[in-house]
């Protein structure tokens, strides 16, 4: 199993997140920094508020794709020209930057015959990345540069470029020990780090990249990814995520760490997505970069815990394989069509509350805002049930969303309601979001 899920995650071509937040128009949500100052970098830089992004100073959602392959991007091509196949569909890549040798894989540091030379850097790498983050920049998608794979280290260690076999400084370290504190290559480590963040200050993209430290760290390591997540933020101003699983030794809701990272889901479970979000009270933003839904589950499935996610006012990321039974297509539309509807209400302003709902025809997750009368609710897994509702006095506007195309199927303008009053349910298969707005 081990082995089949190894292939499967070599094998992937995109993987699909969502960052939560609010507010912004999908083509209007990053700008490519017009002046170089350090008071204008500031104005216009990528913040974390609360559970949410800030852009320009005001709320974002994320939402896109992850090379998760370097800077090739395996089968689909160069990260650069992935960046052109989602740009206006989403904003966001995460890329895998610690790879190992593979055919049309650029190693990042310069070859002695067919060794790496640790402590020099290859310019090719380098500037694929410049290029790769400009071009992100120019298309207004974030990036998320993923530093170190203990997973690659775990499951690629023979062809593993720090394996002391595959390069000439040949220091004594394993597939573990490379990533504890101390170990014989840390200040190579910490070259490679300064290089990618020197390489990140230089780009375009300077103002909205991620920094996550490593993919899917064991027990063991949390002292080292303390280091190099203090390392970071000696370097600047960055936004940097850690992984919340896998690493019991490091508590990410604590340490220095702007974002947590969750891996573990479940198998079919949106609900279970839900209650993992909802565990951290909003401390930090919190994205699920792991979902196994659409390989074993049809389209309607990962639709639900995409946006169960959302719901619980969390972020996600899905590692789509390829080849199971939802679509890369299917996948980024139901992606396009989150995103889009996200960034036209105020999410930010929402909390969770689905009390309002008396009934409803299926399972729910339900939202309200607190500055004015708006509720929001996902259903999903439809049954013949009533849905009725409780809410103040007053006229609303009723609209019926279809979660897969985003296309508002069915309206209802000057609705009144005093308490419970049951509502129109129209004709829909699967899943439907409810939008209900006062009118007052």
């Amino acid at each position: 199993m081990q082995q089949s899920r190894m292939w499967l995650k070599l094998l992937m071509f995109g993987s699909v997140c969502l960052l939560a937040s609010a507010g912004l128009e999908l083509g209007s949500v990053l700008t490519a920094r017009a002046d170089t100052s350090a008071e204008a970098s500031a104005q216009h830089r990528l913040t974390v508020k609360n559970w949410y992004f800030e852009k320009d100073g005001k709320p974002l959602w994320l939402g896109g794709y992850s090379a998760g392959a370097g800077l090739e991007a395996g089968s689909q091509g160069s990260c650069s020209e992935r960046v052109n196949e989602v740009k206006g569909k989403a904003n966001y890549i995460r890329t895998w930057l610690e790879l190992w040798k593979r055919e049309g894989i650029t190693c990042p540091f310069k070859l002695v015959g067919n060794k790496a030379d640790l402590s020099q850097f290859n310019p090719d790498f380098f500037n694929k990345l410049k290029r790769m983050l400009d071009a992100s920049a120019s298309a207004k998608i974030v990036q998320e540069l993923t530093l170190f794979n203990p997973w690659g280290a775990r499951y690629e260690w023979e062809n593993h470029w720090w394996n002391p076999v595959n390069n000439i400084q040949a220091h004594p370290v394993d597939e573990k020990s490379l990533y504890t504190l101390g170990n014989p290559c840390q200040a190579l480590q910490e070259r490679w780090v300064d290089k990618v963040l020197e390489t990140v200050d230089t780009s375009l993209a300077r103002d909205f990249v991620i920094i996550e430290i490593d993919n899917e760290l064991s027990t063991g390591g949390g002292a080292w990814r303390k280091h190099f997540v203090d390392r970071v933020n000696s370097k600047g101003d960055y936004i940097i995520s850690t992984i919340a699983d896998y690493c019991s030794d490091f508590d990410a809701l604590n340490e220095g760490n702007r974002v947590i990272n969750r891996h573990k889901g479940g198998i079919n479970d949106p609900l279970n997505y839900y209650r993992k979000i909802v565990g951290y009270d909003q401390a930090k933003p919190v994205v699920f970069n792991e979902l196994y839904v659409w390989w074993h589950h049809p389209r309607e499935i990962q639709r639900a815990v995409f946006w169960a996610i959302f719901m619980a006012q969390g972020m996600l990321c899905v590692d789509h394989w390829g080849g199971g039974k939802t679509s890369e297509e299917e996948t980024l539309q139901d992606v396009s069509v989150l995103v889009e509807f996200a960034n036209s209400i105020p999410f930010e302003r929402f909390v969770k509350d689905d009390t309002w709902i008396v009934s409803c025809p299926g399972q729910k997750l339900a939202q309200r805002c607190e500055e004015r009368q708006a509720y929001l609710a996902y259903m999903w897994g439809r049954d013949n049930g009533p849905f009725k509702v409780n809410l103040p006095q007053g006229s609303y506007r009723v609209e019926w969303i279809d979660p897969a195309t985003g296309k508002r199927f069915h309206e209802r303008r000057h609705v009144p309601v005093d308490g419970e009053k049951a509502l129109d349910v129209p004709d829909y298969n699967h899943d439907a979001v409810v939008y209900i707005t006062g009118e007052g």
